[in-house]
């Protein structure tokens, strides 16, 4: 009897521990698990946080094709040397640069007057009241014979002459040009902006001047719209 219940309290002894272990191993698996489910949770949570935030704007450099195409300034060209003076009157004869004449080449030079009253002449006198104004106008120069036709006025024609040079006379009248060896006709502007030359070559041509190597030549170009003869 006494080994008997001796077995059965070391029986019983064993399964106290075996009881006890197994409980400590419980009690300490328990905070694990549910420390690792707090884990969860919250990266559960994160994740839902992270999915639910918009995606921040990327910023790119925009492509030579995607930006914005500014207008160009326009350049601001220097006006020519000796272009003429902006007018009010419709331009109707061809302009042309100024040149660079040669220094060897002969020159052109003379006076330009406005006649007005009577140039009748009488006992070799023109009356008091005939005047020979200075005239400050434009000249234009022309290479070769023009027809003229006995009408001072020069008509506008869409192929006509191409005008050779344009000089302008000072306050007094006078002019100077240089130009290559040649025959020339030189008409001078009105006030309402026509060509004029009251000279003829009895052809039906303008009178022209002609230009030899090494000489100048001199002439005296006359309005006489405002004159009686």
């Amino acid at each position: 009897m006494l080994n008997i219940s001796r077995s059965l309290s070391v029986d019983t002894l064993i399964l106290l521990v075996g009881l006890g272990l197994i409980s400590g191993q419980v009690k300490a698996e328990r905070p694990l698990n549910t420390s690792q489910k707090r884990s969860d949770i919250r990266q559960q949570q994160e994740l839902k946080q992270l999915s639910s935030r918009e995606p921040a704007a990327l910023h790119t450099e925009p492509s030579s094709s995607d930006r914005p195409i500014r207008p160009s300034q326009p350049s601001l060209s220097a006006p020519a040397e000796n272009a003429p003076a902006p007018s009010n009157q419709t331009q109707t004869f061809p302009s042309r640069p100024s040149r660079q004449p040669s220094v060897l080449e002969p020159i052109f030079s003379g006076r330009i007057e406005k006649w007005v009253g009577n140039f009748t002449p009488r006992r070799g006198k023109f009356s008091s009241t005939a005047q020979k104004l200075p005239l400050k106008t434009k000249l234009h120069i022309y290479k070769g014979k023009i027809k003229g036709n006995g009408n001072p006025f020069l008509t506008p024609l869409a192929n006509g002459p191409k005008v050779f040079s344009v000089v302008t006379s000072d306050e007094k009248g006078l002019f100077k040009v240089q130009l290559p060896p040649g025959e020339y006709t030189v008409l001078f502007e009105t006030e309402d902006g026509k060509l004029y030359l009251n000279s003829f070559d009895g052809d039906g041509n303008f009178s022209t001047i002609k230009m030899i190597d090494g000489q100048t030549t001199s002439e005296t170009l006359i309005d006489t719209r405002e004159a009686v003869f």
